[in-house]
């Protein structure tokens, strides 16, 4: 086992890499997740926006037709 770790002498190299790019890759993932929610946050709100227009409008032109 503790050959494998030491890779002919290269684990030195190897192992710091990997951690590397394992701490770069699960960075990316939850930012990428945390920019996810708050994309889809402000895509409700904007959707929100729009039917509370379009049901004020839709009320104004009641009013103006009564």
């Amino acid at each position: 086992m503790l050959e494998f770790l030491n890779m002919d002498g290269y684990g030195i190299f190897i192992w710091p890499s990997y951690i590397f790019a394992f701490s770069l890759i699960s960075y990316l993932y939850f930012r990428s997740v945390k920019q996810l929610k708050k994309l889809e946050k402000e895509v409700e709100a904007i959707e929100n926006k729009k039917v509370t227009e379009k049901f004020n409008t839709a009320e104004s032109f009641l009013r103006q037709t009564a």
